[in-house]
């Protein structure tokens, strides 16, 4: 299928059928956000957009967790919908999922994916691969609360090796006391070909949670212009991942959305951008905290660009 081209809206049902729906989804003029903002009922909104987006119509259209799909699952409640879900070219299965951008010329513009696994690792950097991706946000870390969240999939000193690849490890920065950028090299061996690519790499935000606003918020900027040089310089995809590829990464990803659509549009709305984001992956924003969030950052994201544009 063209998965560029996904126009599924199951949720937009019920948001035509009543009129305080429509009213939370409309499109705010960014400079009366905050007001709005002020206003809101964030809990009960993410509520309904769960109640709304994860109806037995969603399940029905996930990907079957059978079979050999188990192992490959890191969590067997979280699995990607049989539309949505990319697959590098050496394997029938990943959970993962292309979302869009906002626009028709970012259609398909991110990957979001569960942390790699050990299983999984040699699939992840073929997809990287396949899709000359150039940027890999990480919004978790290898363990957290002792756990493991995500397999060292590439290298923290000299190189990891998997099945088809080789990836190398070139620069190292603390960009911020809670950011990490890296500049990795992956080798392909059959091919005998190499290419660079840009890691950045959230080290304190917590696993269905969110990161203190003012100590993340200017690390949390710099990560979303990071996305836009990278997308408008290569129109590669950029690949989003913390453990399950459904809570940080959504966040993440729903700020890029809504900052793309002040900057073209003027306007911005965290209900539907939330919404549509789990048309294409299930879970997206998975907690109330991680939605409230959202609105806080925006409402610091719009006043320092308003201060920075002297509106």
């Amino acid at each position: 299928m063209e998965y560029d081209q996904l126009k599924r809206d199951l949720s937009s049902q019920y948001v035509q059928r009543h009129p305080e729906l429509q009213f939370c989804e409309q499109s705010i003029p960014y400079k009366q956000f905050y007001f709005h903002s002020q206003e809101r009922k964030k809990e009960l909104e993410f509520k309904i957009i769960k109640k709304i987006t994860e109806t037995k119509h969603h399940a029905e259209i996930l990907v079957e967790n059978l079979g050999d799909y188990l192992s490959l699952n890191r969590y067997p409640d979280i699995l990607p919908y049989k539309d949505t879900i990319i697959l590098p070219t050496n394997a029938s299965y990943m959970n993962s999922s292309v979302i869009n951008g906002v626009g028709e010329e970012n259609l398909g513009m991110f990957i979001a994916t569960q942390g790699p696994m050990e299983l999984t690792a040699n699939s992840f950097w073929q997809l990287v691969w396949d899709y000359n991706v150039p940027l890999i946000i990480m919004g978790c870390n290898f363990t957290e609360n002792e756990m493991e969240k995500c397999y060292q999939y590439f290298p923290t000193e000299d190189k990891v090796k998997t099945d088809d690849f080789e990836v190398f490890l070139t620069r190292y920065t603390v960009k911020f006391p809670n950011l990490i950028e890296r500049v990795l090299l992956i080798y392909h061996p059959a091919s005998e070909s190499s290419r660079y690519l840009r890691h950045i790499q959230c080290t304190a935000w917590p696993d269905l949670s969110v990161p203190e606003i003012t100590e993340d918020f200017y690390s949390l900027s710099y990560l979303m212009t990071k996305i836009e040089c990278k997308w408008k310089q290569t129109k590669g995809k950029i690949l989003v991942h913390c453990s399950a590829g459904v809570g940080r990464t959504g966040v993440v990803i729903a700020i890029y959305n809504m900052i793309t659509e002040i900057k073209s549009q003027g306007t911005l709305s965290v209900f539907k951008t939330v919404r549509l984001l789990r048309e294409q992956r299930w879970g997206m924003v998975a907690t109330d905290d991680q939605y409230s969030f959202i609105y806080k950052f925006m409402e610091y994201w719009i006043s320092s660009y308003l201060l920075a544009n002297n509106l």
